[in-house]
Order: C-alpha cells, then sequence, then structure tokens
C-alpha cells in the first residue's frame, strides 16, 4: 500500500514461454483509493527470469529486488535492483519507465527500504540490504528521472556481524 498517494499495489511475474523468456513482472496501481475500483497496469520485461520480487514503496518510485535466472538452464545470473517511476504511474501514464542495474552474480537476495509514517526529507535515496558471509551490506539507491543516466545503485557499507550458517545465496 502506497500511503502517500493512497493507492494499492498488486505484482506478479509472468512466465510465458517458461523456460525461455521473455519474462515479464507485472505491476497495477489502483486508481483511487478504493482496491475494488478501477487499476492502471503495467507489464515490464525481463531477459532473465526475475524471480523472488521483493517491492518497497519510496517516494520518488517503486522499488524492486529480484534474483535473477538465465534461460533456458535458469542458472543463477545475479541480484538486480529495479526502480518504477511511481509518479507516473499513479497518474496512469503507460510510458511509465523501469530503471534497471544488474549488480551481477556475486550478490542475491536484496531488500529494499519500504517507508511508512512521515515522509522522507526530499532527495533521499532507497536504502537496501542484504545479508553476507557473517555480514550485512547495506546498498544506497540515488535515482534522477530528469536525467535517468544519473541513477545510481551502489554499495555502501558492509556490516560485521556475529557468526551464523546461512546457506542460502551470498
Amino acid at each position: 500500500y502506497d500511503q502517500y498517494a493512497d493507492r494499492w499495489i498488486a505484482t506478479q511475474f509472468s512466465l510465458p514461454n517458461y523456460p525461455s523468456g521473455p519474462f515479464y513482472e507485472l505491476v497495477a496501481v489502483s486508481q483511487t483509493g478504493d482496491p475494488t475500483g478501477s487499476w492502471y497496469r503495467y507489464a515490464y520485461e525481463f531477459t532473465n527470469m526475475p524471480d523472488y520480487p521483493k517491492f518497497g514503496v519510496w517516494p520518488d518510485g517503486y522499488y524492486f529486488t529480484v534474483n535473477q535466472f538465465a534461460p533456458p538452464s535458469l542458472s543463477f545470473a545475479g541480484a538486480a535492483v529495479c526502480v518504477l517511476d511511481r509518479a507516473a504511474m499513479i497518474s496512469g501514464n503507460s510510458s511509465a519507465q523501469m530503471l534497471f542495474f544488474n549488480l551481477g552474480t556475486a550478490y542475491g537476495s536484496l531488500l529494499p527500504a519500504d517507508v511508512d509514517g512521515p515522509v522522507p526529507p526530499a532527495g533521499s535515496p532507497n536504502y537496501l540490504a542484504n545479508l553476507g558471509a557473517n555480514s550485512l551490506r547495506i546498498w544506497k539507491a540515488t535515482i534522477d528521472w530528469l536525467s535517468p543516466g544519473n541513477s545510481t545503485v551502489s554499495l555502501v557499507q558492509t556490516l560485521t556481524t556475529q557468526s551464523y550458517s546461512y546457506s542460502g545465496i551470498t
């Protein structure tokens, strides 16, 4: 739920040619605060299968992360951060763009921040996190919709944790 726009968000990935691509992330945004009313619908295409999507609402975009799997073997192809143009989506703009940041196979399973409560100061980056080997990695996403090429996602800090056992993708 996007409390600042009073809109609901629904998502689902689509694998129409599984295990081959293209693949899609389908995103719908309610046109009003009534989730039983009409919705704006969007389909974003991916070459690699975008699995395990995690969504976060931020003032400058709808952020989601995926683990990518390359067709047709569906071998791990790394993590990605995607940012959807929130302002365009809530106004029903059919060309609402997505910015895509491929982080490579050294990373996986990022979780974007999701804001609730007071609005962050204007221009605040979105922060993301993922687990490493006895660590927590902190990422920063800075988005510039006027000049999308200036947008960045970067690893800004690795926090050492107590030793733990983790058998997932690092």
